[in-house]
């Protein structure tokens, strides 16, 4: 069966908010609407199908918060169960892809991109402004190299994905994925905590592999 992608208003659109991007010194929040997130759920065996998906360029993960590949991502959520994200990609083409490498008896793909909103946040503040929102310590978790997480932020349930996009010559960035309906609080939470965040980066540096920038 395919699966059809149907033209919707961005999250923040939707929630009465035009702003999409925002920019001080050295930070950047933004909100990524022309992508595409597939669900993958499946019982096949893990070699089986990880061999079936690399002949299409695709690495599964092994284990959970583990993440792998630049576009498509994919970021292993549970046993059994990875979401795919692709910036260039449309429905059609993932789906294509994974559907001639998985067993549909075995395998199910569920579309996303209309449910999640996606915010990508640059610059040395994000770690500090992240920590502000939950209790993970995102200096240290750098020091692993692209990963996903679960979490919540705040009183949001978010998924955190960490890496390098394109040619792995720019900067690291965080990804932040969550339910449409919290986009715009999940986005008012990150603009209340920047102040503060930024305060702490002035006063103690950024960190990365364990050392001062």
């Amino acid at each position: 069966m395919s699966i059809k992608q149907i033209a919707f208003d961005s999250a923040l659109e939707q929630a009465g908010l035009m702003q999409t991007v925002h920019q001080t010194d050295g930070f950047e929040l933004s909100q990524l609407s022309s992508v595409t997130l597939l669900r993958l759920h499946s019982l096949q065996a893990r070699t089986e199908l990880n061999a079936a998906l690399l002949s299409h360029g695709i690495e599964l993960p092994e284990r959970i918060n583990q993440a792998s590949g630049q576009d498509p991502a994919v970021l292993c959520l549970a046993p059994k169960e990875w979401l795919l994200f692709s910036e260039y990609l449309s429905v059609e083409q993932l789906q294509k892809q994974l559907q001639a490498a998985v067993q549909p008896g075995l395998s199910t793909l569920s579309l996303q991109t209309s449910a999640i909103a996606l915010f990508r946040l640059k610059g040395n503040t994000v770690p500090w402004l992240l920590g502000k929102c939950c209790g993970l310590d995102f200096h240290q978790g750098m020091i692993l190299g692209q990963h996903c997480t679960r979490t919540r932020l705040d009183q949001a349930p978010a998924i955190l994905h960490y890496h390098q996009p394109g040619s792995g010559s720019g900067p690291f960035v965080f990804d932040v994925m969550i339910e449409r309906s919290l986009a715009h609080y999940v986005w008012q939470l990150f603009l209340n905590y920047l102040p503060h965040a930024r305060e702490l980066e002035q006063q103690h540096g950024s960190f990365l592999n364990g050392m001062i920038l």
